[in-house]
């Protein structure tokens, strides 16, 4: 909410009053793979190899 914590707070406490508030630190796991996926993209001996799938 725009930086305003008490404000942030406030509404979350009216619409989820039951609800838990996890405040996570460190780096998320979508922006560390986007990290990794360029630094291969610039490698040029990477060969992008199809995702694995499982039945």
């Amino acid at each position: 909410m725009a930086g305003d914590e008490v404000l942030a707070s406030a509404i979350l406490d009216g619409c989820c009053t039951t609800a838990l508030v996890l405040q996570i630190d460190g780096r998320s796991f979508r922006l560390r793979d986007m990290e990794q996926q360029l630094a291969q993209a610039d490698d040029p001996s990477f060969t992008a190899k199809p995702p694995l799938r499982v039945p």
